[in-house]
């Protein structure tokens, strides 16, 4: 590609230093995002605010009776840059801009491969500061994952580049790429990351007949996936316990890209945005913003056709195209039957639901088109016969996204009143995009400066309008609150609370109970351990199924949930039940009430009852105080244990003495024979039990719960958590750190011995 002086000398004279452009990109980002660093209102976290300011540990109990942090991916135990500023004690909104800041540099990286200086910062905003990035934000684990795919591509690209330097190199990056791109939590998004980097490293390898490139990829993914193994032999583990492996259909095709809402791809804000939008539109059309809405910002998209019309880099400019149109047809997930058929039968796209964050594929694609476009547009390649094509097919699409809105609209029950500013909107935008290429026909103006500052314009416009832009601090609990702190002592470490209605709740809200050390049966995230979904009905934002508030159920009586939160429309279901539910007070709009039948997290029970079919024990449950007799007997799943003198002769008292996470020490007083100690935590693979040193085997009880049995007297016992294969997991990882630096040298001895035989060339 030609790599011409751009028609504005000073811009060129500006971005001529290599490290003053990616300065300026950090910068850009970092005013754009200001507001929400210095201001009064914070970013959404989606669970994951917890998740950042969590401490260091192997298990917690704090949601869900337990689960294996490490294990939960979403948790992003091991991500470095996590781990580093919160060493840094970085507040959570600097954590989130950091990926915003990732994607940024590794975009113009990877476009600085392609286009000169200006397109490729065109590019990398068009990328990071997206649509798609900025609807996603709440998503914290989605966004950092999606900011790894360029870096991602540049290494797949270097891998593939002629010189052996560039492939040992190429190979580290694209291995630390997919290494962070792991522990960043979202699997989902690494999955279409290398579904995208393969088909691009296949389309280099095949059209450049670079075949060792094939050998450096392949090398560069498995160390990749070997460094992260700490996490990832965990995670395949976790999964193995969850319901995450039998999706159905309905939930595989949930939240894929509705037909009704291409138009929005070109004019933004048609579904709404915010209460505190500036343009006063506060209307939520569909219902799930953040999953299913984007744009394409009007210069983008005008650069795109222009290089579609271009000839220049038509292999990257048709693959991008192609993978785009792909992408796209699979974010509507079955709506259209090849989409459905790939979807459900290509593994691993058939774990994985919300189909339509495809779309981070499009926007890709898209950003990549458009600096290609610039590029071109800027190089004088396109005649005036071309530039006016593209114009009229931007114009052509507007206004068939207008008309097919219009049509729609009455359909989806869209407030056509409000309809109005979003199209004028676009309108205005698609117009400036023309007057801008209407004046570089001229050749009058700066074209890449001004793209920039449209594609700026435009984005600070709409961006600031999407769903993330709302809540302030109190809302998301990183300020202390009353509750949390009054239940914290309240509940202890014997206890938990419940908020029915999940991350919806305010009182007993998982996430923000998490943060503040309230122990809460609650949950935030996709992997469910199977036997509690079957035992309490709990879903993967939280809500509980209204049955476990039934008189005879023993679901939370078993589970140590002493106090519930219940929206005010929903007391009648507790409040035909004095004799187990007492009403403990109002918090805002949430209505508390104790559980008077609970049992204690730790407690002691005389007899034992095998249990050979979990399903029949589930169903007990519902049916709870005429079947079972939760309150002395545990039910022990798969095998028999016979207590000597079982009866009331083994009384005794028992209390939690320490508790952090994966080390549960515990203090029980057996009066004679033995008992059966139930903890009320998720029993789980990894569980080791010491009584006064000795080793005893860690029973499933109650399906979901650990248990072990006791020997007459005062003793302490001590529960000990390690994930399994941890010290091979660690061997192999500590390995793949060794040849990734044997990579690095071997890399950076070809460089030398390249550039000693170019200077013996020029002698």
């Amino acid at each position: 590609m030609s790599r011409s002086v751009m028609p504005d000398e000073r811009l060129r004279q500006l971005s001529a230093a290599g490290w003053l452009m990616p300065l300026v990109l950090v910068a850009l980002v970092l005013l754009y995002f200001s507001p929400m660093l210095l201001g009064s209102e914070d970013f959404d976290s989606d669970g994951q605010l917890a998740a950042y300011a969590q401490p260091w540990q192997w298990w917690s109990s704090s949601w869900a009776t337990g689960w294996p942090v490490t294990g939960d991916p979403l948790s992003m135990a091991l991500y470095p840059l996590r781990l580093l500023l919160v060493a840094l004690q970085a507040p959570f909104d600097v954590f989130v801009v950091m990926a915003y800041l990732v994607a940024v540099l590794g975009m113009y990286a990877y476009l600085r491969c392609l286009v000169d200086r200006l397109p490729a910062a065109f590019g990398a905003l068009a990328f990071s500061l997206s649509g798609w990035m900025l609807v996603h934000l709440g998503h914290t684990s989605m966004v950092h994952t999606a900011a790894w795919l360029p870096w991602i591509m540049l290494g797949v690209h270097q891998v593939c580049a002629g010189r052996r330097s560039q492939q040992w190199l190429g190979a580290a990056l694209l291995a630390l790429s997919v290494g962070m791109s792991l522990l960043a939590g979202h699997a989902q998004i690494t999955v279409y990351a290398l579904l995208l980097a393969g088909c691009y490293g296949l389309l280099l390898v095949l059209s450049q007949r670079a075949w060792s490139g094939l050998l450096f990829g392949a090398l560069g993914v498995a160390l990749g996936v070997a460094l992260v193994t700490p996490a990832l032999l965990p995670a395949m583990e976790w999964t193995g316990h969850t319901l995450r492996s039998e999706l159905s259909r309905e939930e595989l095709f949930s939240y894929a890209f509705p037909l009704s809402e291409a138009p929005g791809l070109m004019v933004p804000l048609l579904y709404g945005s915010t209460a505190i939008s500036w343009l006063g539109i506060d209307y939520r059309t569909p219902a799930h913003l953040g999953e299913t809405v984007t744009f394409l910002p009007a210069i983008g998209g005008l650069l795109c056709l222009l290089a579609l019309l271009a000839p220049v880099q038509r292999r990257h400019v048709v693959f991008a195209a192609c993978y785009a149109l792909l992408a796209l047809l699979l974010a509507t997930g079955d709506r259209f039957a090849l989409a459905g058929l790939i979807t459900e039968n290509v593994f691993p796209l058939n774990m994985f639901r919300a189909s339509s964050r495809h779309l981070l594929e499009v926007t890709f694609c898209f950003s990549v088109l458009a600096a290609i476009g610039l590029q071109a547009l800027g190089d004088g390649r396109l005649s005036r016969r071309r530039i006016r094509l593209g114009a009229l097919l931007l114009m052509l699409l507007l206004g068939v996204a207008i008309l097919l809105a219009l049509a729609f609209g009455p359909l989806m029950a869209w407030p056509s009143d409000k309809m109005l500013g979003p199209m004028l909107l676009a309108a205005a935008a698609v117009a400036l995009a023309l007057v801008v290429l209407f004046w570089r026909a001229r050749g009058k103006l700066p074209v890449a400066g001004l793209a920039l500052l449209l594609l700026l314009g435009q984005t600070w416009l709409i961006g600031y309008q999407l769903p993330w832009y709302r809540l302030p601090q109190s809302m998301l609990g990183k300020s202390a609150q009353a509750w949390a702190a009054d239940f914290q002592s309240e509940l202890g470490q014997d206890y938990r609370g419940l908020a029915m209605d999940g991350w919806e709740a305010r009182l007993f809200n998982p996430d923000v109970s998490r943060l503040h050390g309230v122990n809460t049966l609650g949950w935030y995230g996709p992997l469910l351990n199977r036997s509690v979904v079957q035992l309490t009905g709990l879903t993967s934002g939280g809500w509980i199924q209204r049955f476990v508030l039934a008189q005879q159920d023993v679901t939370l009586d078993l589970l140590a949930v002493r106090l519930v939160a219940l929206p005010a429309a929903q007391q009648h279901l507790v409040e035909g039940q004095p004799e187990r539910w007492r009403f403990a007070g109002v918090h805002g709009d949430e209505y508390l009430y104790e559980n008077t039948r609970v049992l204690p997290r730790a407690r002691l029970v005389c007899s034992t009852q095998r249990l050979d079919d979990d399903e029949a024990f589930v169903r007990a449950v519902r049916r709870g105080r005429l079947e079972l007799s939760v309150a002395d007997t545990g039910y022990i799943n798969d095998q028999a244990v016979e207590l000597r003198a079982a009866g009331a002769d083994c009384a005794g008292q028992v209390r939690i003495i320490q508790d952090r996470g994966h080390v549960l020490r515990i203090e029980a007083d057996v009066v004679s024979g033995q008992a059966l100690l139930i903890i009320a935590d998720l029993w789980y693979p990894g569980w080791t039990a010491r009584v006064q040193g000795e080793l005893r085997p860690v029973l499933r009880v109650n399906n979901t719960s650990r248990g072990v049995v006791l020997d007459q007297g005062r003793t302490e016992l001590e529960l000990v958590y390690r994930p399994s294969r941890w010290g091979l997991s660690l061997m192999v990882s500590l390995l793949s750190v060794g040849l990734l630096l044997g990579a690095v040298t071997a890399g950076l001895l070809c460089r030398r011995r390249e550039s000693a035989g170019h200077g013996a060339g020029r002698q």
